[in-house]
């Protein structure tokens, strides 16, 4: 992993109510080293959550806050002990190879917010080829627009979060696209890790591929190029 000591790093995961996918990756976040933390927060009591089992119940610390996703991102980074902050969706999914180059980017790039390349597991054949096409569409926005999208998994460090004033609150939708324009107006810039960041289709499959991704363009337009 080279010299850089990752117990600096800290994963927040939001949880929606009732969000259950953290238990599968639980076992993708028992790859980090020994010290790195993992912070899971919800809007739901944690009390409710400790009879789990596995690699989570064991290194992951649970945290209550109300409020919006980016309320529960933010009170995360507030409690967070690390020098760097990773926000991971909880249905994400990664090897060990996203590991090590988390820890590479962050050594040779510490200024910087870094995202991963996208894909999407879960998905049948059907699925599996129109999927293609968004994952191609994220790299192209990600690399040649500099905005990754928050299943992207950002990671900035925590002194750069509060600076850019954390993900803004009172957002419907939308803010980690917001996020990622106020870090590049205060000069960030923003880096893809080179690695893959396995994500969960089932929004695609519940509700549509064609509905759910015309949804996601519309809403991001309309944040890039609001109405005057």
């Amino acid at each position: 992993m080279g010299a850089l000591n990752m117990t600096l790093l800290s994963v927040v995961v939001p949880l929606a109510p009732g969000e259950e996918s953290w238990r599968a990756l639980s076992a993708d976040l028992a790859l980090l080293p020994d010290g790195a933390e993992v912070l899971f927060v919800g809007s739901e009591d944690p009390s409710s959550r400790q009879e789990s089992t596995g690699p989570s119940a064991k290194m992951g610390t649970w945290l209550f806050s109300s409020g919006s996703r980016a309320g529960v991102m933010n009170a995360g980074a507030d409690a967070a002990k690390g020098e760097f902050l990773w926000f991971l969706h909880a249905d994400s999914k990664f090897g060990p190879d996203a590991v090590s180059a988390l820890y590479r980017a962050v050594r040779s790039h510490p200024e910087s917010l870094h995202y991963f390349n996208l894909a999407f597991f879960g998905a049948d054949a059907r699925l599996t080829r129109l999927m293609r096409m968004n994952e191609w569409g994220a790299r192209v926005r990600s690399w040649a627009l500099k905005v990754p999208f928050g299943d992207q998994g950002f990671c900035i460090s925590k002194s750069l979060f509060k600076k850019v004033g954390g993900f803004p609150e009172g957002m419907a939708y939308g803010e980690d696209r917001a996020f990622v324009m106020r870090a590049r107006g205060r000069g960030i810039k923003v880096r893809s890790t080179g690695a893959t960041l396995y994500t969960s289709d089932r929004k695609y499959k519940n509700n549509g591929w064609l509905k759910t991704t015309l949804l996601h363009q519309y809403r991001w337009i309309k944040l890039a190029w609001p109405s005057r």
